[in-house]
């Protein structure tokens, strides 16, 4: 898959780890710093998305994308 980014940016904000264990799958633990853990919000936009070896499709091969997320550990 061939693909571009751009304009895209990271905003991350301390939450207090307590709050946000409830919210995650009973095998997932928090990965914290100074016993904070993070949220992340990453806004961002693709374009030229395209198998290998295919032109792009005018409409289809571009997409604006927001990820937020929060990191883990699994079993260790």
């Amino acid at each position: 898959m061939y693909q571009r980014w751009g304009k895209l940016l990271f905003l991350h904000w301390p939450v207090a780890a307590e709050l946000l264990q409830p919210l995650l799958a009973p095998r997932l633990r928090l990965d914290t710093f100074e016993g904070r853990a993070w949220v992340s919000v990453s806004p961002f936009t693709m374009w030229g998305m395209r198998p290998i070896f295919f032109s792009p499709l005018p409409v289809l091969s571009q997409s604006h994308e927001l990820n937020v997320r929060t990191y883990v550990h699994v079993e260790g």
